[in-house]
C-alpha cells in the first residue's frame, strides 16, 4: 500500500478534523480527545506534549491507525484512513508508519540482526542486505550480534522498527 496525495513539498500531509474519541468505562464517557483540529506540512516536525492522560497517546495511536476515532476526519496524504478496513490497516503500520515504543517490543532471545530482520519476515520481504543498511543508518551494525540486554536503553530507542523504502 502507498499512501498517495498530500505529497507535494510543503503540502497537507496530516489532517485532523473535530477528531474525537470517547472511550467507555461502565456508564461513565471518557474523552481522550475532544474535537481537536490541526494540520501537519510535509516537512514539518511537531511535538506533542502535555500532562498525563491529555490524549497524547490516542492521538498516536489514531495517526497510527492502531485505533480509530469516535467521531471527526482524519486524513493522512489525502485519505480517510477511519474507513480502512483490519487488513488495510495493517499493511499501513507496516508499510507506511513506525513506531518506537518506549517499552521496545525486542525479543530477547534474538540478535539484535534477528529482530530487525522479523517485521521484514513479517511482511514476506526478505532480510538480504536491507538489516545491515538499516542498523548501519541507525549506528548498530557494530552490535549486530548483540542481545537486546546487552544495549542501552539510548540505543534501543534508536531502533530500526520498520524499513523505510
Amino acid at each position: 500500500m502507498r499512501m498517495s496525495g498530500g505529497h507535494q513539498s510543503g503540502g497537507v500531509l496530516i489532517a485532523a478534523r473535530k477528531l474525537s474519541r470517547i472511550y467507555w468505562r461502565g456508564a461513565e464517557a471518557i474523552r481522550a480527545l475532544d474535537a481537536v483540529t490541526f494540520e501537519v506540512r510535509r516537512g514539518e516536525f511537531i511535538a506533542t506534549v502535555g500532562p498525563s492522560g491529555a490524549g497524547k497517546t490516542t492521538l498516536l495511536n489514531l495517526l497510527g491507525c492502531m485505533d480509530a476515532p469516535t467521531s471527526g476526519t482524519l486524513e493522512i496524504a489525502g485519505q480517510e484512513v477511519q474507513g480502512f478496513s483490519e487488513a488495510q490497516r495493517t499493511r499501513y503500520r507496516r508499510q507506511v508508519v513506525g513506531f518506537v515504543f518506549q517499552h521496545f517490543g525486542l525479543v530477547p532471545t534474538l540478535t539484535v540482526a534477528e529482530n530487525v530482520a522479523l517485521p521484514l519476515l513479517f511482511s514476506r520481504r526478505r532480510p538480504g542486505e536491507r538489516v545491515p543498511a538499516l542498523l548501519e543508518r541507525v549506528g548498530l551494525r557494530h552490535r549486530a550480534k548483540h542481545r537486546p540486554h546487552e544495549l542501552s536503553g539510548g540505543r534501543c530507542s534508536g531502533w530500526p522498527s520498520r524499513e523505510r523504502s
